[in-house]
C-alpha cells in the first residue's frame, strides 16, 4: 500500500510533534525532510530522534503588525454581514429550528459578538461549539470577500479578522469544548473542525487540540470520503509539515479510488492526492491506481467537455503532482488539456486564476499549442485595461511562457517587468521572485540591467531572511537551482559574483555545521553541491565528492541531471578545462553518476520517457565520453526510450530532438516516431518544435516518405507571419527544405527582404545567448544565401556574402589538420599540383594548358572533401545534411565530387603511403558513371 513509515510510528505522531517545538539552525537540512528517502532513513535508523523534524505551524509573531489601519479591532467584531449571500454551511442538518432554537441561532450569526454571546452560556456544548467553529469560518470568509469588494468601506484583511478571534477568550473555550468531547463527535464533524481550526492557524497537532487529533487517526480507515478529504487538506501544510502522519491516510484513499465512479468522487480524491503526493512512491500504487481511474473516468465521459473548470483544473494539479515519474499521467494530462482547448468557459476573464495551474500542466506536455494561445489572448485583453504592478504578475507569466510569441509582445513584455523591479517596493515583490524567475527565463530577456536587478532583490531578500532568523532554506535552494539554468539566457556569459559567493559562503557554513553529520536530505545536499561545482573553481571543497559517493544508492534522477549540469558549468568556467577531469574526485564522480545512471535506467517502475530523457542529457551535461562510457549509455537509453514511445509528448519530443541534434546520434525507430507524432499533431504543435523536428532530420541526413509528408507543414508554418520564432530558427528549417526541393519562392521573398534582414539584426543586437548567436546567425544566413543562388537561380537573389566570406577566410583560423595535410601532400606526390582537371581519357590536364586552350565539355572539374568525423552521424555513419548539400552544390557547379571519410583514410587497411596513394587514385581516375 506504499506505506513509507509504520502505522505504529504515527500512532505517537501527537507527542513526537509537540515535543519537537524547536526554532533549529538557521541552514538546517532537517527543516526541509523531503520525500520517501527521508523517511525510510528515519525508520530504518534508531539514532535519529524527533528534534530533527520541525514543528511548522505559525510562529508567535506571525501576526503583529498586520493592520493596515488605525482602526481599533473591536470594530470588527461587529460588522454585520449577510452570510447566506457568500458562504452557508450547516454542521449538523438533522437539526433545525423547532428542535435547538439555538444551534439555529449559531448558524445564522452575522457578526462575531453575536456569535460569542449565544455560546457563552453553554460552555460544554460540543455541538454548539463546534458549530460556532464553522460558523467563523463562513463569517471570515464573508468578510473577506466583502472587503475585497472595491467599493467598500469596510476593508477587512483576511489576518485583521484572524486576530480579532483568536484574541477572544470565548473562541478558545469553544476550541477547549470540542477537544473534550472529541470522543463524541461523527467522522464529518471532527474533521471539519481540523479543517476551520487549521484555517485559523492552528494545526491539528496543536497542544489544543491532542486528542482530537489523535481521535482522528485511531478511526482514519473507516473515514468517509468526504471526511478523508478535508482531514488531508486540514492536515498538510507549508514547508513540509504533516508528512509523517499522511501515510495513514493511504488504505482509506485506495478504498475510496477503487469504488470511485462518480464526478463528484473524484473530486474530492483529486483534493487527497494533492495532499499526499509527498509522501508517496511516484511510481508506485498508490500513484498508478489514482492516474488509471483518471484515464478511465476520461475515457468513459464521465470527465468530458461539459465538466465545470474548476473541477478539470483540480485533476490537472493532481496530476501535476506525478507529471515526470508516471508513465500513464501524461496521457491523462492531454486528454484534460484537449478538453479545456474546446472550452467555452477559456474564453471568460473570470477564470483567469486557474491559468497558473494550467500553464505548469501545460508545460509538461507543451500541447495544445491553441490552449496557451487563448491564454494569452485574455490576460492581454487584461493587462491592456490596468496600469500594470507587480499584483499582475502572474498574467504577464501567461505571455512570457510561450516560446512563439511574438518579438514585439516580448519587448513589452521586458519593459513592464523592469518598471516592477525599478519601483516596486522590495517587501511586495518578495512573494513573487519564482513567477518572476520563470517570465525572465522563458521570455529569454537579454537586458542585464533587469537581469542584475533580479538576482540582487534574490540576494537582499535572503539576507534579510537571514539577519530576521526566518525560514530562507528554501529560497536558498530554489535561487541556487535557478542561478544554474538561468546561465543558459545569456550563452553563459552571465555572472552576479557577489551572489555566487553569497551561496558560496552559505554552504561553507552548511559544511562545518549541519554537513558534517551524514547526509539526511538527499535532495538539497545534491543540489547545494551542484552549485559547488558549477561555481566552487578548482579544486572542489575536500568532503563533499566522498559525502556523494556515500549516498550513491539514494541518488534520484533528478538529483543526477543537476550535479551534471553544475559538472558542465565548472568545465565550462575553467580556462584549462583539462584541469577538472584531471581531479581524481571529479573521475570517481563521474563513474559513481554513470553507474547509478544505469541501475535507475535499468529499473522497470522508475524510469519513464520523460525522466530517460533527462537521463540523457545528463550524460550529455557531464560529457561522460571523456571516460568512454558515454555511447554505450546512449545506446542502451535510446533503446530504452524505443520501447516507452506510446508515451510521446511534444516536450518529450523536444528533448529527443534536442539530445539527437547535439549527439549527432540518429536512430531510425525514434525519428520515425517523432516524425509520426508530428504529422499527427501538427494544428497542435508550436511552429517551433515543427522547424526542429525537420531540420534534425536534414541535419542527421534522414529521409523517408513521412518526412515528404512533414515538408509542407514545416513550409506552412514558416509562411506565417506571426510565427514568433527566432530568425535563425527561419534559415535553418529554410536549408533543410532546399535541400529537400521544397523551399517555395514566397518564403524565399520573405527572407531577402530588408524587413527580415532588419528583423535578424534586432535579434543579434539583443540576443539571450551573446556568445555564439550572432555568429551562427550570420554562417546561416550565408550558407542559405549561397544554396538559392546554386539551386534556385530563377529566384533572383543576388550573391551578397562574398565580402563576409572574404572577412570570414582573414578572421576565422582555417581548419587544418593531420588528416587535411597528409590528403594534401599525397595529392602533391601523385600530380605535382593540388588543381586537378581530367581530360575525356581520364588523364590530368596541365593548368596551365586548360588556361590556354580553355575549358571544354569532356574535362572533369573535381572537388576533394576531406571529411572529417564531425561531418558523419554517432552511429551508422551517415553523411550529414549541411555536407550533403554542398555536395550536391558542387555537383551543380559542375564539379565531380571525391570524399575522403577521415575513418578510411585512417583504417589499417591504408596504414603505408603506397595503400593511400592507391587509394587516393582509384578516387580520382576510376571510370565516370554515365
Amino acid at each position: 500500500m506504499c506505506h513509507q513509515i509504520p502505522y505504529r510510528l504515527i500512532s505517537n505522531i501527537g507527542n513526537i510533534l509537540i515535543k519537537s517545538r524547536i526554532r533549529g539552525y538557521h541552514y538546517n537540512l532537517f527543516a526541509t525532510t523531503t520525500s520517501y528517502r527521508t523517511f525510510s532513513i528515519f525508520t530504518r535508523n534508531s539514532k535519529n530522534d524527533s528534534h530533527y523534524f520541525f514543528n511548522c505551524e505559525p510562529t508567535d509573531n506571525v501576526y503583529k503588525n498586520l493592520l493596515k489601519e488605525d482602526r481599533p479591532l473591536s470594530e470588527l467584531s461587529n460588522i454585520p454581514c449577510c452570510i447566506k449571500e457568500v458562504y452557508y454551511n450547516r454542521l449538523y442538518p438533522e437539526i433545525h429550528a423547532e428542535n435547538d432554537p439555538v444551534l439555529e441561532l449559531i448558524v445564522n450569526a452575522s457578526t462575531i459578538e453575536e456569535l460569542f454571546d449565544l455560546i457563552k452560556g453553554h460552555p460544554n456544548n460540543e455541538k454548539y461549539a463546534s458549530q460556532a467553529i464553522v460558523t467563523l469560518l463562513v463569517l471570515k470568509n464573508a468578510y473577506c470577500n466583502l472587503g475585497s469588494d472595491a467599493t467598500s468601506t469596510n476593508s477587512v484583511d483576511n489576518e485583521d479578522f484572524i486576530q480579532v478571534v483568536k484574541s477572544h477568550p470565548q473562541f478558545w473555550s469553544a476550541v477547549e469544548c470540542v477537544e473534550k468531547s472529541s470522543l463524541l463527535l461523527s467522522d464529518e464533524v471532527l474533521t471539519s473542525i481540523l479543517l476551520c481550526l487549521k484555517k485559523f492557524g492552528i494545526s491539528p497537532w496543536d497542544p489544543c487540540l491532542k486528542s482530537t487529533w489523535l481521535n482522528s487517526l485511531s478511526r482514519i480507515e473507516s473515514f468517509s470520503l468526504n471526511a478523508l478529504c478535508k482531514w488531508c487538506t486540514a492536515v498538510v501544510l507549508p514547508n513540509y509539515g504533516g508528512r509523517l502522519a499522511l501515510p495513514a491516510a493511504l488504505p482509506a484513499f485506495h478504498k475510496h479510488v477503487n469504488q470511485c465512479q462518480s464526478l463528484a468522487d473524484f473530486r474530492m480524491l483529486a483534493t487527497c492526492f494533492v495532499a499526499i503526493a509527498s509522501v508517496i512512491n511516484k511510481t508506485g500504487s498508490t500513484a498508478s491506481i489514482f492516474v488509471d481511474r483518471a484515464n478511465f473516468l476520461l475515457d468513459t465521459n464521465v470527465i468530458k467537455q461539459d465538466t465545470p473548470l474548476s473541477i478539470l483544473v483540480g485533476v490537472l494539479h493532481a496530476l501535476y503532482q506525478v507529471a515526470k515519474n508516471n508513465s500513464s499521467s501524461s496521457s491523462a494530462t492531454l486528454k484534460i488539456l484537449y478538453l479545456l482547448l474546446n472550452s467555452p468557459e477559456m474564453n471568460n476573464p473570470s477564470c483567469v486564476g486557474y491559468f497558473d495551474v494550467i500553464r505548469k500542466s501545460w508545460e509538461t506536455v507543451s500541447e495544445p499549442i491553441g490552449l496557451v494561445r487563448k491564454m494569452e489572448a485574455v490576460s492581454c485583453s487584461l493587462l491592456e485595461k490596468l496600469d500594470i504592478h507587480i499584483e499582475q504578475i502572474s498574467l504577464l507569466s501567461n505571455v512570457s511562457h510561450i516560446h512563439d510569441t511574438s518579438s514585439d509582445r516580448k519587448k513589452q513584455l521586458q519593459r513592464h517587468l523592469l518598471r516592477i523591479l525599478e519601483n516596486e517596493p522590495h517587501f511586495k515583490i518578495e512573494p513573487h521572485l519564482k513567477q518572476i524567475f520563470r517570465i525572465i527565463r522563458a521570455a529569454k530577456i537579454s537586458d542585464t540591467k533587469l537581469v542584475d536587478l533580479y538576482w540582487d532583490l534574490v540576494l537582499n531578500t535572503l539576507n534579510r531572511r537571514y539577519v530576521q532568523k526566518e525560514e530562507s532554506v528554501s529560497l536558498l535552494l530554489d535561487s541556487a537551482q535557478w542561478y544554474m539554468f538561468f546561465n543558459n539566457n545569456l550563452g553563459g556569459t552571465y555572472r552576479s559574483k557577489v551572489f555566487e559567493n553569497h551561496l558560496l559562503n552559505c554552504i561553507d557554513e552548511m559544511m562545518e555545521g549541519s554537513w558534517s553529520q551524514p547526509v539526511i536530505n538527499v535532495r538539497f545536499f545534491c543540489r547545494m553541491t551542484a552549485f559547488v561545482l558549477a561555481y566552487g573553481g578548482y579544486p572542489t571543497p575536500n568532503g563533499l565528492l566522498e559525502k556523494l559517493i556515500d549516498i550513491e544508492e539514494q541518488l534520484t534522477i533528478q538529483d543526477i541531471f543537476y550535479l551534471s549540469r553544475g559538472i558542465q558549468l565548472g568545465r565550462h568556467w575553467l580556462k584549462r578545462p583539462q584541469q577538472h577531469f584531471m581531479q581524481r574526485d571529479m573521475g570517481d564522480l563521474f563513474l559513481i553518476l554513470n553507474r547509478r545512471s544505469g541501475v535507475l535506467l535499468s529499473s522497470t517502475t522508475s524510469c519513464t520517457l520523460s525522466l530517460t530523457t533527462t537521463l540523457l542529457h545528463s550524460a550529455l551535461y557531464r560529457n561522460a565520453e571523456i571516460y568512454g562510457s558515454s555511447l554505450t549509455f546512449t545506446e542502451s537509453a535510446l533503446k530504452k526510450c524505443e520501447t516507452q514511445l506510446n508515451e510521446m509528448t511534444s516536450r518529450v519530443t523536444r528533448d529527443l530532438v534536442f539530445f539527437l541534434e547535439r549527439f549527432h546520434y540518429l536512430h531510425f525507430p525514434i525519428i520515425d516516431s517523432i516524425v509520426d507524432y508530428a504529422l499527427k499533431k501538427n494544428y497542435h504543435l508550436g511552429p517551433s518544435i515543427l522547424v526542429n523536428i525537420f531540420v534534425l532530420c536534414f541535419n542527421l541526413g534522414y529521409s523517408s516518405k513521412a518526412l515528404e509528408l512533414l515538408a509542407p507543414v514545416t513550409l506552412k508554418s514558416l509562411e506565417a507571419k506571426e510565427n514568433g520564432m527566432f530568425g535563425l530558427y527561419v534559415l535553418e528549417a529554410s536549408l533543410a527544405l532546399l535541400y529537400s526541393n521544397q523551399l517555395s519562392a514566397k518564403l524565399i521573398n520573405d527572407i531577402f527582404t530588408v524587413r527580415f534582414l532588419d528583423k535578424l539584426d534586432s535579434e543579434v543586437a539583443a540576443c539571450y545567448s551573446k556568445a555564439t548567436y550572432p555568429s551562427r546567425v550570420r554562417r546561416a544566413l550565408m550558407e542559405l544565401n549561397r544554396s538559392v543562388c546554386i539551386d534556385m537561380p530563377e529566384s533572383g537573389v543576388p550573391w551578397f556574402h562574398e565580402k563576409y566570406c572574404q572577412e570570414q577566410i582573414h578572421t576565422d583560423v582555417p581548419i587544418s589538420t593531420n588528416f587535411h595535410e597528409d590528403i594534401y601532400q599525397c595529392l602533391v606526390h601523385i600530380l605535382g599540383y593540388f588543381e586537378l582537371l581530367l581530360n575525356e581519357n581520364l588523364k590530368p590536364v596541365i593548368p596551365s594548358t586548360a588556361e590556354s586552350k580553355g575549358f571544354n565539355s569532356h574535362e572533369d572539374k573535381i572537388a576533394i572533401l576531406a571529411l572529417l568525423p564531425s561531418l558523419f552521424t554517432a552511429n551508422h555513419g551517415y553523411l550529414m545534411g549541411l555536407s550533403l548539400l554542398r555536395h550536391r552544390q558542387l555537383e551543380i557547379l559542375g564539379y565531380r565530387v571525391v570524399g575522403i571519410p577521415h575513418h578510411h583514410w585512417n583504417s589499417l587497411a591504408l596504414s603505408t603511403p603506397e595503400a593511400k596513394s592507391n587509394y587516393l587514385k582509384q578516387k580520382l581516375f576510376r571510370q565516370r558513371h554515365v
